[in-house]
Parts: C-alpha cells; structure tokens; sequence
C-alpha cells in the first residue's frame, strides 16, 4: 500500500517483492506453527474436531470486520493512496502478536527419510488437495466479487459488503452447525455432502448473474455447503499426522502442516499444469490446414 510514485517497472518490483514478503515468509512463519498446534495439543480425533470447528467458526470476525469497513474507511479518508495507507496501518495495529515455542524434537531424522514418510502417506496427499481447493476457492471469489460489484452492480460498498457478510455470517453459522453433525455423520460423509450443495449454490448464481438477488442467494447456498469442509479440512490434517505415525513410525506434524500450506500456494500452478496439459495434447493447429482442404473438396462434392 506504499508503492512509490515512479516508473511503472520500478513498482512491479516493488509490488512483487512485499507482497510475496507478506504473504510467503511473514504469513507461513505465523501460520504453520499457529496450524500444527492443534495435533500437539489434542490426541483424540473427537476433540479435535471441535477445536478445529472452533478455529474455523471464529476466525472470519476479523475478515468481517476488515472486508465490511475497510472501503468506506478508505473512502472516508480520502479515497487515495494516503487513505489506504492510513487504514492498513490501523488493522496492523489492532492485529494479535502470538510468539510461539517450537516444540523440540528429541531425535532428527534426516531429510530423506522424513520426505519418503510424508510422500508415502496417501492421506496427506488428499487432505493437502482438500485443503489447496478451499483457499484456492475463497482466494478467487474474495477477488472478483468486489470488482463483480463495481461493474455489474455498479455499487462496489454496500453491495460487497452485504454479500461478504452475508456469506460469511452464514458460514460461520454452519461451521458450528457441523459440531454435532461431524459426531453423527464423520467429517468425510458431511464435507462430501456439502461439496453437492456448494456446487448448487455456484449452478443457481450462472441462472441469473445479473440479479442481486440470485447472487444473494448463492453466496448463501455456496456458504452452507462450504461450512463442513471448513469446519473439518484441519482436524482432517491432525488426523493425518495421526496415520503417519501408525504407518511409518515416524510423527511429522510440522512437516505435514507445511506441505499442506504449500498446497495452498501453488494453487495457481495447479491451473497452470492443466493448461499445459491440456494444451499438450491439442493437435488442431497442425491438423487445421488439412482439414479445410479436405472439407473443400467434399462440399465441391455436395458433401458434409
């Protein structure tokens, strides 16, 4: 929010280099330890499970209060850069500073060993999936629905903000809902569920995008059936800390929880590895020339 006023090279730079500070060094140095805690302080899967529903269901007050206020206060000081700076700077202050202690390891395996123990847990690799299409998921529409806003609503305040809270306040709400529902049902069989019901919400906002109200009501729907993978995608984690224990022997909390946060950043490469194979296997291009031809000498022919 600092970018200096100068060429346009110089601020991609600038641009690229805190964000990418913020984001991959200051945020994981928070989050992994804040993540892996959860397997540390709780054995049984059960009372993780509300810890996690817990973490999860409080967590998004402060999104609320960020994403609800943080335009029209920037607007109300000006509307500028200087504004920008002026609110960023009061969320800074008002964040919680937490200093962790690592616990210590009484014995270090080598690298090799440890990497061929989180690679041969089968359920890393789904949860770290699991976990990479969540944040993939709220990292899209948190980006596009203010601009969405803007250019189809033409009101990017009160609009957004409605509809950020609203999905938000509702998701919260079924997060706890999932507590006793996670007891009855098991995580996999509710996040199951509710991947149909996401899917529905996001098919009712294609009938009508450019309606208020259908948009409404499919941040609603999409929320609801978002709420149990939120509520369970960490006690889920734990749980596999637990597997690769019983598997190889070996306790991997940290290691896990960082490989499933890598996940969640490489996102975008994982769009861009269907690209390319995707693209990888389109012969159109080459095909294109000798098929016009063909397809001119068949309609000389009175052919299809």
């Amino acid at each position: 929010f600092t970018v200096p006023r100068t060429t346009g090279m110089l601020q991609f730079l600038y641009l690229f280099v805190t964000y990418n500070f913020c984001t991959t060094i200051c945020y994981t140095a928070i989050n992994l330890p804040y993540g892996s805690l959860s397997s540390m302080m709780i054995r049984e899967s059960s009372e993780r499970d509300k810890l996690s529903v817990l973490r999860m269901g409080l967590s998004p007050i402060g999104k609320i209060v960020a994403a609800t206020c943080t335009l029209p206060l920037v607007k109300l000081l000006g509307n500028d850069q200087a504004a920008w700076i002026k609110v960023m700077s009061v969320w800074a202050v008002l964040e919680e500073k937490v200093q962790i202690e690592a616990r210590k390891k009484d014995e270090k395996l080598p690298i090799p060993t440890m990497l061929k123990a989180l690679f041969a847990n089968q359920y890393f690799w789904a949860v770290m999936l699991l976990w990479t299409v969540q944040s993939v998921s709220f990292t899209i529409t948190g980006t596009i629905l203010p601009y969405y806003c803007k250019y189809i609503f033409n009101n990017d305040t009160w609009m957004y903000s409605a509809l950020f809270l609203t999905e938000t306040l509702v998701l919260v709400v079924g997060i706890f809902i999932c507590s006793p529902l996670i007891k009855k049902f098991g995580k996999r069989n509710i996040a199951f569920v509710g991947g149909f019901v996401a899917l529905g919400g996001q098919i009712l906002f294609f009938l009508n995008p450019y309606s208020f109200g259908f948009m409404v009501m499919s941040c609603v729907t999409r929320a609801i059936g978002l709420a149990p993978l939120n509520a369970v995608v960490f006690s889920m984690v734990g749980d596999v800390v637990e597997f690769g224990q019983w598997k190889n022997h070996i306790r991997q909390e940290s290691l896990i929880f960082a490989g499933g946060s890598i996940g969640t950043k490489v996102g975008p490469i994982l769009i861009a590895a269907v690209i390319i194979v995707t693209l990888f296997g389109y012969k159109l291009d080459k095909m294109y020339p000798a098929i016009m031809q063909e397809l001119t000498e068949r309609e000389a022919h009175g052919q299809l």
